[in-house]
């Protein structure tokens, strides 16, 4: 899940230099960052200096301006912030473990593999989460090939801490229950790791939404793109949601966040029910 993550200070980044980086990300991930919201905007761009070995932001923005290979990406994913924490939202989960998963192995039966995609998954925990849930309810299919997860984010920083499958124990403490801690993760270093049946129940690949999907991003049984669409342009929302119906199974079942809705892709989805929460099914042509 992604959003942009606010602050306190006020700004000194030159007009011009915020205009470019607004524009950069909006053009690159169709993510709009608020005028308003400068001091995220330096803040950030100090981080990625000293890291990228710059004696200041204005150096950054220069070389980011003359094309640097691969600088323009980074300074993109720089301005997301990942905030997700595991079974975040429990009536979501809930209902996916009441309704959506049952209805959907009934649906397909033994045709093919449970299909689902965490569409802004951040550092895995919402991933992992339906991992621990499928494991719980149809723990045979996360071992025996019946179930697929794919968690993908924009940034490589997510998707690498995802891969990684290590949270720290201040991560694993928010929403996390003793006995899912117990159950699927072991001790490493200072915090855990989640244990490999899990780990390898997981595919992790960098996706912008904003850009081209893969070829085998399709027959989806259940999506999950929890609070991402808030921060795109109404275009880009539009198109991802369309798209989203069209990689979709017939019957399929799209979780979004509580304050995102289907309507602006018209005619694309069907609002319905499952237990306490709103989904969305792709309406049938």
């Amino acid at each position: 899940m992604m959003h942009v993550q606010a602050g306190a200070a006020a700004p000194t980044l030159p007009a011009a230099d915020l205009a470019f980086v607004r524009e950069l990300v909006r053009s690159r991930s169709a993510i709009v960052i608020e005028e308003q919201r400068g001091y995220l905007v330096e803040s950030r761009l100090r981080q990625l200096a000293r890291l990228e070995g710059f004696d200041s932001i204005a150096e950054l923005l220069g070389a980011v301006r003359a094309a640097d290979d691969g600088l323009d990406d980074r300074l993109v994913e720089a301005m997301v912030t990942g905030e997700t924490r595991f079974f975040r939202d429990p009536a979501v989960f809930e209902a996916l473990a009441a309704v959506v998963v049952p209805e959907r192995l009934a649906a397909i039966g033994d045709a093919r593999p449970l299909r689902m995609w965490c569409g802004a998954c951040s550092t895995g925990q919402e991933a992992y989460s339906l991992a621990m849930l499928l494991d719980e309810c149809h723990g045979a299919l996360l071992g025996g090939g019946g179930a697929t997860i794919l968690a993908s984010d924009l940034a490589r920083s997510f998707i690498r801490r995802a891969a990684a499958a290590r949270y720290s124990a201040l991560e694993v403490a928010r929403g996390l229950e003793p006995r899912r801690l117990e159950r699927n993760f072991e001790r490493h270093d200072d915090g855990w790791r989640i244990l490999d049946p899990l780990r390898g129940a997981i595919e992790t690949r960098q996706l912008n939404l904003a850009s081209d999907w893969p070829d085998d991003l399709v027959d989806l049984d259940i999506v999950l793109l929890r609070n991402v669409l808030l921060y795109l342009d109404r275009d880009a929302r539009v198109r991802v949601l369309r798209r989203v119906a069209e990689r979709m199974a017939p019957g399929g079942w799209l979780v979004l966040g509580a304050a995102e809705t289907t309507l602006e892709a018209e005619g694309a989805f069907e609002q319905t029910r499952a237990g306490e929460v709103v989904l969305y099914r792709p309406r049938e042509s």
